[in-house]
């Protein structure tokens, strides 16, 4: 990855909430849709707060659907994977439940990838097993409380790591 490209992407971590609001966002590849939405970087800030782990999964998950249906014929085939990077388990069931309505999940496929996260959540696993990535709220929460000193700090991804 150039420069620029990391520098646009921890940008797009940060500011997550705002760069889906970005009419450029629903011309992102699915490729890189994808890499964000499986950072644990990745930020969801609603007006300067960072909200409850159900609250920053339901704008990911909203981005996910409107960046879906953007481009249905082209995108739809995609859903199964961007759904997969949501940690849907950290949803509660009402939601679930109110999002399985959607028009775009009505799909046996997707209906099933719904009933699996409700599962998860209303029977989750017993202590001392391990957990399911997706069902874990990410770490952003810790990144937004050392960046809120210094804004311009955005701490290195996973790549810069290595």
């Amino acid at each position: 990855m150039n420069k620029l490209s990391i520098v646009a992407k921890k940008y797009a971590l940060r500011y997550f909430t705002d760069v889906c609001k970005e009419d450029e966002f629903l011309c992102l590849s699915v490729n890189l849709l994808s890499d964000l939405l499986s950072e644990e970087n990745l930020c969801v800030v609603v007006e300067d707060m960072v909200p409850c782990e159900e609250e920053r999964e339901k704008t990911v998950l909203e981005s996910v659907l409107q960046y879906v249906e953007h481009d249905v014929e082209n995108r739809k085939t995609h859903l199964a994977q961007l759904l997969g990077l949501v940690r849907l388990p950290t949803l509660s069931a009402e939601y679930l439940a109110e999002v399985s309505r959607n028009k775009l999940l009505e799909e046996s496929e997707f209906q099933d990838i719904l009933e699996r996260a409700k599962n998860f959540k209303l029977h989750p696993p017993k202590k001392g097993t391990s957990v399911v990535i997706c069902a874990t709220p990410t770490r952003f929460a810790r990144i937004i409380y050392s960046s809120y000193f210094n804004r311009y700090q955005v701490p290195p991804s996973a790549e810069e790591r290595e």
